[in-house]
């Protein structure tokens, strides 16, 4: 994200919850959640590109 920030690109951050997201030039925050696939094409619409870091679930004993 901050490379892209750095070369002018609009960065669309998408999290559970946008409001935490610390404002930036260039930066728009949008709520979506990665185990709801309708909140996520919602919040990606519009996007030229898509980069995910996702992480994956542990389960833990």
């Amino acid at each position: 994200m901050d490379q892209a920030l750095a070369f002018g690109h609009e960065v669309i951050a998408v999290a559970r919850r946008p409001e935490q997201v610390i404002p930036r030039p260039n930066l728009v925050a949008r709520a979506g959640d990665v185990v709801d696939a309708a909140s996520l094409h919602d919040s990606c619409h519009g996007a030229d590109t898509i980069i995910s870091c996702v992480g994956g679930w542990r389960v833990r004993n």
